[in-house]
């Protein structure tokens, strides 16, 4: 903060404040425990300092021009892939329904043996019932 005011801070209006002892240099001023000499520091195989034979690459691909197919069958392959996902949920959803259906259809063939057995038995029983 003494930086951004010029070695002093901001002077503020309070009575009885007491002065902060300035320090010149922001920083610690006691040697760093590091070594600081980089030519005695043991360095991996392949990173040794001086004239390297292997070309490096930034982010560590090549930097070739990629042909305009090869972008459009990207996308091309992109968007197929994305229709079959859609078409197969579609088609999912599609047997789904129709397996619901089914049991519904199933469901009320049950239904109509089961009315038409109380009907046949209701008449029967009123035949019985008049002789």
């Amino acid at each position: 903060m003494s930086q951004a005011f010029s070695q002093s801070p901001p002077v503020y209006a309070s009575s009885g404040a007491t002065p902060r002892p300035i320090n010149p240099t922001p920083y610690p001023t006691n040697p760093t425990p590091y070594p600081i000499n980089t030519s005695s520091m043991p360095t991996p195989a392949g990173m040794c300092p001086g004239p390297s034979t292997s070309y490096s690459y930034p982010h560590g691909y090549p930097q070739t021009p990629i042909p305009r197919d090869v972008y459009r069958d990207s996308i091309q392959t992109a968007v197929l892939n994305k229709i079959r996902l859609r078409l197969d949920e579609t088609i999912q959803i599609g047997n789904v329904q129709i397996d619901s259906l089914r049991k519904t259809e199933q469901d009320l063939i049950n239904g109509e043996r089961k009315l038409e057995l109380l009907i046949t038995d209701a008449q029967q029983q009123q035949i019985q019932a008049q002789v």
